[in-house]
Protein backbone atom coordinates (compact mmCIF):
# COMPACT_ATOMS: atom_id res chain seq x y z
CA UNK A 1 0.00 0.00 0.00
CA UNK A 2 2.96 2.28 0.69
CA UNK A 3 3.71 4.85 -1.92
CA UNK A 4 6.90 6.78 -1.15
CA UNK A 5 6.80 10.35 -3.51
CA UNK A 6 10.10 11.85 -3.80
CA UNK A 7 10.32 15.12 -2.96
CA UNK A 8 12.46 17.88 -4.55
CA UNK A 9 16.53 17.82 -3.68
CA UNK A 10 17.20 19.86 -0.66
CA UNK A 11 16.81 23.55 -1.08
CA UNK A 12 20.15 25.84 -1.12
CA UNK A 13 22.06 26.91 2.28
CA UNK A 14 20.09 30.05 3.95
CA UNK A 15 21.35 32.34 6.30
CA UNK A 16 19.64 32.86 9.30
CA UNK A 17 18.61 36.59 10.32
CA UNK A 18 20.13 37.79 13.59
CA UNK A 19 16.72 38.25 15.45
CA UNK A 20 16.33 34.38 15.36
CA UNK A 21 18.14 31.55 16.86
CA UNK A 22 21.49 31.03 15.00
CA UNK A 23 22.80 27.82 17.05
CA UNK A 24 26.35 29.28 17.36
CA UNK A 25 28.55 26.39 18.45
CA UNK A 26 26.05 23.29 18.18
CA UNK A 27 23.67 21.38 15.38
CA UNK A 28 19.92 21.36 15.57
CA UNK A 29 17.75 19.25 14.01
CA UNK A 30 14.11 20.82 12.85
CA UNK A 31 11.71 17.76 11.85
CA UNK A 32 7.90 19.55 10.45
CA UNK A 33 6.26 16.88 9.57
CA UNK A 34 2.42 16.05 8.81
CA UNK A 35 0.44 12.88 9.38
CA UNK A 36 2.04 11.70 6.24
CA UNK A 37 5.14 13.89 5.30
CA UNK A 38 8.20 15.20 6.85
CA UNK A 39 11.05 17.50 5.77
CA UNK A 40 14.48 17.78 8.00
CA UNK A 41 16.17 21.23 8.32
CA UNK A 42 20.02 21.17 9.66
CA UNK A 43 20.39 24.53 11.87
CA UNK A 44 23.78 25.84 13.25
CA UNK A 45 26.15 28.45 13.08
CA UNK A 46 23.66 31.23 11.37
CA UNK A 47 23.09 28.35 8.75
CA UNK A 48 19.87 26.60 7.62
CA UNK A 49 19.45 23.82 5.60
CA UNK A 50 16.81 21.15 4.26
CA UNK A 51 18.59 18.06 4.64
CA UNK A 52 15.68 15.28 3.31
CA UNK A 53 11.77 14.94 2.83
CA UNK A 54 9.50 12.41 2.24
CA UNK A 55 5.79 11.71 1.60
CA UNK A 56 3.39 9.08 2.00
CA UNK A 57 0.88 9.29 -1.02
CA UNK A 58 -2.44 8.05 0.52
CA UNK A 59 -4.36 5.63 -2.02
CA UNK A 60 -6.91 6.86 -3.82
CA UNK A 61 -10.47 5.14 -2.85
CA UNK A 62 -14.34 5.92 -4.33
CA UNK A 63 -15.74 4.46 -0.74
CA UNK A 64 -14.77 5.69 2.20
CA UNK A 65 -18.21 4.08 3.84
CA UNK A 66 -17.03 0.50 3.81
CA UNK A 67 -16.62 -1.60 6.60
CA UNK A 68 -15.29 -4.48 7.49
CA UNK A 69 -15.52 -6.87 11.00
CA UNK A 70 -13.05 -9.44 12.73
CA UNK A 71 -14.44 -12.81 13.54
CA UNK A 72 -13.47 -15.61 15.68
CA UNK A 73 -15.07 -18.49 16.87
CA UNK A 74 -18.35 -17.28 15.05
CA UNK A 75 -18.40 -13.87 17.55
CA UNK A 76 -17.72 -10.12 16.10
CA UNK A 77 -14.54 -9.02 16.92
CA UNK A 78 -13.83 -5.36 15.59
CA UNK A 79 -16.23 -3.52 13.91
CA UNK A 80 -15.45 -0.14 12.00
CA UNK A 81 -14.95 1.79 8.81
CA UNK A 82 -12.56 0.74 6.57
CA UNK A 83 -11.42 4.29 5.79
CA UNK A 84 -10.16 3.94 9.69
CA UNK A 85 -8.32 1.24 8.74
CA UNK A 86 -6.38 2.58 5.83
CA UNK A 87 -5.51 5.86 8.09
CA UNK A 88 -3.63 3.78 10.51
CA UNK A 89 -1.94 2.28 7.71
CA UNK A 90 -0.60 5.32 6.39
CA UNK A 91 0.25 6.48 9.96
CA UNK A 92 2.47 3.05 10.10
CA UNK A 93 3.71 3.41 6.71
CA UNK A 94 4.88 7.00 7.85
CA UNK A 95 6.20 6.02 11.24
CA UNK A 96 8.32 3.46 9.37
CA UNK A 97 10.02 5.67 6.19
CA UNK A 98 10.66 8.37 9.37
CA UNK A 99 12.23 5.70 11.38
CA UNK A 100 14.46 4.68 7.99
CA UNK A 101 15.32 8.23 7.53
CA UNK A 102 16.48 9.66 11.15
CA UNK A 103 18.63 6.85 11.69
CA UNK A 104 20.45 7.76 8.34
CA UNK A 105 20.20 11.49 9.23
CA UNK A 106 21.32 10.52 12.83
CA UNK A 107 24.46 8.61 11.72
CA UNK A 108 25.49 11.30 9.00
CA UNK A 109 24.68 15.02 11.36
CA UNK A 110 25.90 14.79 15.11
CA UNK A 111 23.03 17.34 16.63
CA UNK A 112 22.62 18.76 20.05
CA UNK A 113 19.30 19.67 19.98
CA UNK A 114 15.93 18.48 17.99
CA UNK A 115 12.57 20.65 17.49
CA UNK A 116 9.73 18.42 16.75
CA UNK A 117 6.91 20.37 14.90
CA UNK A 118 3.80 17.91 14.27
CA UNK A 119 0.16 17.84 14.76
CA UNK A 120 -0.93 16.83 18.04
CA UNK A 121 -2.05 13.44 17.41
CA UNK A 122 1.47 12.76 15.99
CA UNK A 123 3.58 13.24 18.68
CA UNK A 124 3.51 10.37 20.86
CA UNK A 125 4.18 8.23 17.32
CA UNK A 126 7.20 10.56 16.46
CA UNK A 127 8.30 10.58 20.39
CA UNK A 128 8.46 6.55 20.22
CA UNK A 129 9.97 6.26 16.84
CA UNK A 130 13.05 7.85 17.92
CA UNK A 131 16.31 6.33 19.51
CA UNK A 132 15.81 6.53 23.79
CA UNK A 133 19.27 8.47 23.05
CA UNK A 134 17.55 11.09 20.62
CA UNK A 135 14.07 11.00 22.87
CA UNK A 136 16.66 13.08 25.51
CA UNK A 137 17.23 15.74 23.39
CA UNK A 138 14.07 16.74 22.35
CA UNK A 139 14.31 20.21 23.15
CA UNK A 140 10.83 21.70 21.88
CA UNK A 141 7.65 20.36 20.35
CA UNK A 142 5.40 22.60 18.51
CA UNK A 143 1.70 21.72 17.70
CA UNK A 144 0.74 22.04 14.12
CA UNK A 145 0.71 20.80 10.21
CA UNK A 146 4.16 22.29 9.36
CA UNK A 147 5.57 20.71 6.72
CA UNK A 148 4.82 23.36 4.42
CA UNK A 149 6.01 26.22 6.72
CA UNK A 150 8.74 28.25 5.44
CA UNK A 151 12.17 27.30 7.99
CA UNK A 152 12.79 30.95 8.85
CA UNK A 153 9.07 30.71 10.20
CA UNK A 154 10.09 27.50 12.22
CA UNK A 155 12.89 29.05 13.91
CA UNK A 156 10.67 32.35 14.41
CA UNK A 157 8.21 29.57 16.47
CA UNK A 158 11.54 28.29 18.42
CA UNK A 159 12.04 32.47 19.11
CA UNK A 160 8.72 33.30 20.46
CA UNK A 161 8.84 30.17 22.26
CA UNK A 162 11.41 30.26 24.10
CA UNK A 163 10.87 34.40 24.82
CA UNK A 164 7.84 33.20 26.40
CA UNK A 165 9.80 31.21 29.21
CA UNK A 166 12.20 34.32 29.40
CA UNK A 167 12.09 35.44 33.32
CA UNK A 168 11.90 39.20 33.18
CA UNK A 169 13.97 40.86 36.34
CA UNK A 170 11.66 43.39 38.22
CA UNK A 171 14.25 45.30 40.32
CA UNK A 172 17.43 46.41 40.11
CA UNK A 173 18.54 43.39 42.39
CA UNK A 174 16.91 41.02 40.13
CA UNK A 175 18.81 42.04 36.84
CA UNK A 176 22.44 41.78 39.30
CA UNK A 177 21.55 38.47 40.29
CA UNK A 178 20.88 37.12 36.71
CA UNK A 179 23.51 38.86 34.94
CA UNK A 180 26.17 37.63 37.87
CA UNK A 181 28.41 35.03 36.71
CA UNK A 182 29.26 32.44 38.73
CA UNK A 183 33.44 31.41 38.75
CA UNK A 184 34.95 29.08 39.70
CA UNK A 185 36.70 30.53 42.81
CA UNK A 186 33.03 31.85 43.56
CA UNK A 187 31.15 28.54 43.80
CA UNK A 188 34.52 27.30 46.06
CA UNK A 189 34.00 30.41 48.36
CA UNK A 190 29.76 29.57 48.68
CA UNK A 191 30.29 25.76 48.78
CA UNK A 192 33.05 26.19 51.93
CA UNK A 193 30.40 28.83 54.04
CA UNK A 194 27.99 25.87 53.22
CA UNK A 195 29.96 23.78 55.00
Amino acid sequence: MKKLTRMPPPSQEMLIPANLPAFSGEKALLIATGQQDAIFYLAQNGILKSIDSFLIEAPKYSDREGHFKTRAGGKILHFRAVFEKRKERIITDFIKEFQKRFSAISKKYRFDRLYIYSPSHMHTYIRNALPKAFQKKITMEIEGNHFKTHPLALLKKIHDKSAAKMVTPTSPEEQKIMTHRATPKSVVTASKKKS
